[in-house]
């Protein structure tokens, strides 16, 4: 059990930059906005919603400037002792207890100031929100934990992908494998699916990329995305997108621009983006290559 609370306190996370530091403040408010109007009640009296609303513009301000404010004392911090921690979970659950009580402190100095002569108790206050604070940290963690996971299969697959090349595995031998009919101008086509790198929707139509020797052919053929990925073996031909099936044993690299995630096929000459919703898949896909 003990082990188990250690391996789980130590689980690597995304480490934070500028850039990352204020999206994450955004993020959190974000939720926090979604946790504290899924209770609201707009049926109130007016005089009740007014004070609500002064509570959530006074809590919403006061999370971002002790985010913001602890990040930037602990840039400095790591600057000036040449310091940097590496992220893990537990030094971010850390970092919550620590956000969270600033937040408490600086939130209390606001209603002195803006609210004078109200009855304040911070304790009291304190740790009758610590549960719901402690819920919305717990989502903005999850999401952090899913980025290092898929950040962290990314480069085990590239890695792997890496090899794979560097040994010249070759595709399933077309000595045992059934090849696919297809009919395109008028004619009919005998293409293995080993050949075939990926396959996209274009209109009413499907572009079948398949390697010719060693050039890379196109036929089009009219066919349901559907019925097609059907037809086709199951690994290493996957569905990555709803106008997009690859053939993974064609894959150079899987490639991050800002949010969006993309496979690069045959030598880099075709870039094909991944749905999130599909992504983990895929990254898995490549295990049992």
């Amino acid at each position: 059990m003990v082990q188990r609370v250690k391996m789980i306190w130590r689980q690597p996370m995304p480490a934070y930059n500028s850039k990352g530091i204020v999206s994450g403040g955004l993020a959190l408010l974000v939720i926090f906005t979604i946790f504290y109007f899924a209770i609201f009640s707009f049926t109130a009296p007016l005089a009740e919603i007014r004070r609500d609303m002064i509570e959530f513009g006074l809590v919403g301000s006061s999370l971002i400037i002790s985010w913001l404010l602890f990040w930037r004392t602990a840039a400095i911090f790591a600057k000036r002792t040449k310091m940097i921690r590496s992220p893990t979970l537990g030094s971010h659950v850390v970092d919550f207890l620590i956000i969270y009580t600033l937040m408490m402190v600086i939130l209390f100095m606001l209603k002195a100031v803006l609210l004078p002569g109200r009855d304040l108790h911070l304790w009291g206050y304190y740790w009758r929100h610590f549960p719901y604070a402690c819920l919305i940290f717990g989502v903005y963690l999850y999401r952090e934990y899913k980025k290092s996971e898929i950040s962290r299969l990314v480069e085990i697959t590239n890695t792997n992908i890496e090899q794979s090349k560097d040994a010249s595995e070759q595709p399933e031998s077309q000595a045992v494998e059934e090849p696919l009919i297809i009919q395109a101008d008028g004619d009919y086509h005998k293409i293995y699916p080993s050949n075939i790198s990926h396959i996209s929707v274009d209109g009413h139509y499907l572009d079948i990329y398949h390697m010719k020797g060693d050039l890379l052919e196109c036929v089009m053929t009219r066919k349901p995305l559907t019925q097609m990925i059907e037809d086709l073996p199951s690994p290493p031909f996957f569905r990555i997108h709803r106008s997009h099936i690859a053939n993974l044993h064609h894959a150079i690299r899987i490639n991050k621009s800002s949010k969006n995630y993309s496979i690069s096929l045959v030598d880099d000459q075709h870039k094909l983006p991944i749905s999130r919703s599909r992504l983990e898949t895929i990254l898995t896909a490549f295990e049992t290559l």
